[in-house]
């Protein structure tokens, strides 16, 4: 899966972040942690709800940590759809 890195200035960058940790059912906790940023500076929330902005390198630092749990955890929603159980 190829999950691409936003060079445009005006891209809702820290949307789809948020819209791809979620789609892999983990947290800000984690990903924060898997940075090693402390869990709770708030770094990624900002990012998220589009308060400040990842520079392209930051960015890409966030998708790769995002990629590395998504490998390392499997998610609920992964769990979820193996099982066809409704959510």
């Amino acid at each position: 899966m190829t999950i691409p890195v936003s060079t445009d200035n005006d891209s809702p960058s820290g949307a789809r972040i948020r819209a791809l940790r979620l789609s892999l059912g983990l947290t800000q906790t984690a990903v924060a942690q898997r940075l090693g940023w402390p869990p709770k500076n708030g770094q990624l929330s900002n990012y998220e709800a589009g308060r400040t902005r990842p520079s392209p390198r930051q960015e890409a630092r966030i998708v790769a940590a995002i990629a590395e749990l998504a490998v390392e955890e499997p998610s609920d929603a992964l769990a979820w759809l193996g099982s066809g159980e409704p959510r």
